[in-house]
């Protein structure tokens, strides 16, 4: 399957879910756990009700891998690299937190370098990403101007899929074809220029 045939196909697999979520809603749940084989789910002493709740979690996380695009795959491999390493978790947050809230780019990458010159570079990015820091931590110095948006840019791409955009006109848009798939949405608003 080629990349647009995947585009064309996910907006029904969001219909999908969403038809999921709403006959779960619908009261559908019961039928659903009364349904989900319950083999092998706990030990012998083990309550029904806590065999039902592993059943139906291993049932939701199995659909929620389902519906993952590729680039949702890699992502949350890449996440699970960093969890596996506590420091680069560390890292990571310093260079959020810290490095672009300076009020100008040469400040932002004079922060940046220190912090990887420090910590080093988060070994759960993949080795493009480790090369681009990698130059960043070498040259950035050189052109803070471009360095530092291009830099951003990428952070912003990463999370994209999580953070949405807080222009009033596209998040009330993508608010809006949410609700017409039936998924309903919790936004938390967050106030750093960055995101």
């Amino acid at each position: 399957m080629d990349a647009e045939q995947a585009k064309q196909e996910k907006p029904s697999e969001a219909v999908a879910a969403a038809s999921d979520a709403k006959s779960l809603l619908a009261g559908g749940l019961k039928q659903l756990i009364d349904e989900l084989p319950l083999d092998g789910v706990g030990g012998p002493n083990t309550p029904t009700t806590i065999k039902q709740s592993i059943a139906l979690a291993r049932h939701l996380q199995r659909r929620a891998n389902a519906l993952q695009t590729p680039e949702e795959k890699r992502q949350q491999a890449e996440l699970d690299r960093m969890i596996q390493n506590p420091n680069d978790k560390v890292t990571l947050t310093q260079m959020t937190d810290q490095a672009f809230r300076a009020s100008t780019p040469t400040r932002a990458v004079d922060q940046l370098v220190h912090i990887l010159d420090v910590q080093g570079i988060p070994r759960f990015f993949t080795p493009f990403d480790r090369m681009l820091l990698k130059g960043f931590q070498s040259f950035g110095s050189y052109l803070p101007g471009v360095a530092v948006p291009a830099v951003k840019d990428k952070m912003q791409e990463e999370t994209a899929n999580v953070v949405l955009p807080a222009e009033r006109d596209l998040l009330v848009e993508h608010l809006r074809d949410r609700r017409t798939e039936g998924v309903r949405m919790n936004v938390n608003y967050l106030g750093e220029a960055l995101l």
